[in-house]
């Protein structure tokens, strides 16, 4: 039976199911995630309805599909080149692209010298390009109309009256996403790019000192949405933290392992979220204070010029904008290293210290996936020396033993005399009667990492590890 949810539960749900979670991680036992799975599955059907119907929540076909095909087991299929999601990666990317090349070009300006007329034709071009935003707008405004005024009446709207219905719908595809801010910011600097552009063209005394106004209005108004961006962010995580540490019920949760390893998820995806805010809302007032000592009007050494011009440069387009788009494209996570580099440091001041591998061991590479228990025992296994009965190998090695025997130190049995020429047994069934031997801890790291112990007398007990979370 479905249950009554609100917006707010729905996004929250929708957070939650999007978290992966794997066989064999944290404390999940198979058992565990096969419960999860079907938990999963449940829950996708309840978000398949309300992204499909458009009920408490704006309606959604691409993540109606997404969860129909998770509620029955299936593949994902590709979403459309032509959807709202890539339309404003599309023009993220432009925007990106843009003020690069324009910050680029002020620093270059300095160093290089330009014709006026090619510095008429690249502010001419530069101008217009800036103007883009309302496109963006535009493209928002309408699929507020489409889907205020447009799109067919759901079975749960029958009975609603045109001002119900059209405020419900308003504020359901209103509060969709980060739309509202993406509209006041596509506004604001449409409004800002063109006046300043006018003001230029048509009140050139006024136009320094009116667009230092203008564009300090700009900033201040991103600085606030970030803030504000970050704070949400922050609340929806922990809001759901709290409620699978002291209402589990909320979400149909009873598996207590699978609730701490979806908390576990969730935090790991908290922490990544405070780098991000901090780090966009450091970078974006950086760049307030280079625009403000470019445009105010006394500021005229030309030491400061180029030092805000830099500044705009690194701290827009290279540490937030293009750089972690180019980064991201080529798989790695900005936040997630930050992320790294913090606990490190952290673990450094705490007196943790990172203890080199065995000599010979190498490194080892996982496929991304679902750790398996199989795939872990055979890469074990292919470590091992062919011949375990013919190893004859001192306890320590002196210091100048040659490196080829670095891998043996990892893996050492005792000598044998005599090898029996019984049947052969298993590693296992040989290491029951040894002595206990030191264990090697080996790591290996993927996108889903786990620890696995190692050792000759018993080479399959494996130790999972929680990896990093799936973004």
């Amino acid at each position: 039976m479905q249950r009554k949810m609100t917006r707010y539960d729905i996004e929250q749900l929708d957070l939650l199911c999007s978290l992966a979670l794997y066989e064999s991680e944290g404390k999940v036992t198979p058992a565990d995630f096969e419960v999860w799975q079907a938990w999963r599955q449940d829950q996708s059907r309840i978000l398949a309805i309300a992204f499909d119907s458009g009920q408490h929540i704006a309606r959604d076909p691409r993540k109606a599909a997404k969860y129909a095909a998770i509620a029955k087991n299936a593949d994902l299929s590709k979403s459309s080149i032509l959807s709202t999601e890539n339309a404003y990666n599309a023009h993220s990317w432009y925007t990106s692209i843009r003020l690069f090349l324009g910050r680029a070009k002020r620093v270059l300006s300095f160093f290089t010298a330009m014709s006026n007329s090619l510095k008429t034709v690249l502010g001419i071009i530069f101008n217009i390009a800036s103007l883009s935003y309302i496109f963006s707008f535009l493209f928002d405004l309408g699929v507020v109309i489409k889907s205020t005024f447009i799109d067919p009446r759901q079975p749960h709207e029958e009975d609603y009256s045109f001002w119900k219905l059209t405020k419900t719908r308003l504020a359901n595809v209103l509060l969709k996403g980060s739309r509202i801010s993406r509209m006041l910011n596509d506004l604001i600097w449409f409004a800002i790019n063109l006046s300043c552009i006018l003001l230029v063209v048509f009140f050139p005394p006024i136009a320094p000192l009116a667009s230092f106004f203008l564009i300090t209005i700009g900033f201040s108004f991103d600085v606030v949405n970030e803030t504000c961006k970050a704070a949400y962010d922050v609340f929806t995580h922990k809001s759901i933290l709290k409620k699978l540490d002291h209402e589990p019920e909320r979400f149909a949760l009873k598996n207590k392992a699978v609730q701490e390893a979806l908390t576990n998820k969730l935090q790991n995806k908290l922490h990544l979220t405070y780098i991000s805010r901090a780090r966009i809302l450091f970078m974006v007032s950086m760049i307030a204070l280079a625009m403000f000592l470019l445009v105010f009007p006394p500021v005229t050494l030309p030491v400061v010029l180029i030092a805000a011009s830099i500044a705009a440069l690194v701290c827009g387009s290279l540490l937030i904008g293009l750089g972690p788009k180019l980064l991201g494209a080529a798989g790695i996570n900005v936040d997630r290293k930050i992320l790294d580099g913090i606990k490190a440091v952290a673990g450094w001041f705490k007196g943790e210290k990172h203890m080199p591998a065995p000599p010979g061991t190498g490194s080892i590479k996982m496929n991304n996936g679902p750790p398996s228990h199989k795939n872990t025992a055979h890469i074990i296994a292919t470590m091992l020396p062919k011949n375990t009965n013919n190893i004859e190998m001192p306890a320590s090695s002196s210091p100048g033993s040659s490196e080829s025997s670095s891998e043996s130190n990892l893996l050492t049995t005792p000598p044998i005399a005599t090898p029996q020429p019984s049947a052969p047994q298993s590693i296992r069934s040989r290491s029951k009667s040894a002595p206990q031997r030191p264990t090697t801890k080996i790591t290996m790291w993927s996108n889903n990492s786990c620890g696995i112990e190692a050792r000759t007398s018993d080479f399959l007990s494996i130790t999972p590890k929680t990896p990093g979370i799936i973004t």
